[in-house]
């Protein structure tokens, strides 16, 4: 058994205590207890030391090294989690597929490192809408981003969505190779309410579908695919 004993001056140490049953040499009949204490006080300190930067290597790894948001692989694993939880409770969930108009001219024009300090203002001002600590906005690859917005109906996925539309054109980031004349994004919309033994692709396929509607009708816009409910 481990546990923590206070100093008189207040500060702690980390005990470790261990019992056993003595036995007669000759006989073998229990005549009493060992008791070993000790102190494994710097044992516990690297333990800890060990599992914070375990912690923070396994953030690392969730995080996208250019915009510091939450990478695709996090992306997976919080919709993998999340769909489980709305088939569990038969309540609504929505993604958003965002994609930052003309990025290729603006990397043209601009150069890459342009480029990449205009993705980073993006996630920044689109993680600004994210307030709940529910939801995720996430890098899905290249110039697009992705928002999971665990129970959230259709109407309420599409005014996050033109929220983050609106805050990044008002970022006024100059694109000379936009219709715009500023850097902006266009944003497409799903929503399902589940049933049972359904497939979470279905969903992003559909927001996918959605941001390339919003795309193929001009750009700078949002649209939303229709919501319905998957049942087994």
């Amino acid at each position: 058994m481990i546990y923590r004993c206070a100093r008189k001056d207040g500060s702690y140490v980390w005990m470790e205590a261990s019992m056993r049953l003595y036995h007669d040499e000759t006989t073998w009949e229990p005549i009493g207890f060992v008791n070993v204490v000790r102190d494994v006080t710097a044992r516990k300190t690297a333990e800890e030391e060990l599992n914070r930067a375990f912690r923070l290597v396994e953030n690392l790894a969730m995080a996208d090294g250019l915009t510091g948001v939450a990478n695709r692989r996090r992306f997976e694993e919080k919709m993998d989690n999340e769909w489980r939880r709305a088939m569990r409770d038969r309540s609504p969930l929505s993604v958003l597929m965002i994609d930052v108009d003309h990025f290729k001219p603006y990397n043209d024009l601009y150069g890459h490192v342009m480029g990449d300090s205009c993705l980073r203002q993006v996630a920044v001002a689109a993680q600004e809408v994210i307030h709940r600590s529910s939801d995720l906005f996430a890098r899905y690859g290249g110039e697009e981003f992705v928002a999971v917005l665990p129970n959230t109906d259709s109407s309420g996925a599409r005014l996050v969505a033109e929220q983050i539309r609106r805050t990044v054109e008002m970022l006024g980031l100059p694109h000379s190779g936009s219709p715009s004349g500023v850097v902006t994004v266009s944003i497409g919309c799903a929503t399902k309410t589940l049933g049972y033994d359904s497939a979470s692709t279905v969903l992003v396929d559909e927001a996918d579908q959605a941001l390339y509607q919003a795309k193929s009708a001009g750009r700078n816009r949002v649209e939303v695919a229709a919501a319905s409910t998957i049942s087994s």
